[in-house]
C-alpha cells in the first residue's frame, strides 16, 4: 500500500470540515422559501441542509436560507445600545 489514497482522503476531509463550518448545525432554526423550519440533517457535499418545515422535510441549499437565530441575536444586541456607558449616550468613537 503506497498511502496515496490516504493522503487524498486527508486532504478531502479538511475541505469537508471547512465546508461544514459554514452550514447551520442540526437543530438550528432557519428561514427558507417554504417557511421557517429546523435543520434535521446537514448535507455538506451537496452544500445544503434538510429542514423540517411543518412536518415536511425539504432540502434547502445554502443560497436559499437565512440563519434566524443569528439574525435575532444581532438585532437584540443592536437594540440594547452601548453597554460601555450607563447614561445611554455612546461616545465610543463610532460617530
Amino acid at each position: 500500500m503506497c498511502g496515496r489514497l490516504r493522503c487524498c482522503l486527508v486532504y478531502e476531509y479538511e475541505q469537508y470540515v471547512a465546508a461544514k463550518k459554514t452550514l447551520p448545525k442540526a437543530g438550528k432554526r432557519i428561514g427558507t422559501p417554504h417557511g421557517e423550519g429546523r435543520v434535521r440533517d446537514v448535507r455538506v457535499l451537496r452544500d445544503s441542509v434538510l429542514v423540517d418545515v411543518e412536518g415536511q422535510y425539504i432540502e434547502v441549499f445554502r443560497h436559499e436560507f437565512e440563519p434566524l437565530e443569528e439574525l435575532e441575536a444581532l438585532q437584540k444586541k443592536a437594540a440594547a445600545g452601548c453597554a460601555k456607558h450607563e447614561g445611554g449616550g455612546c461616545d465610543c468613537g463610532a460617530k
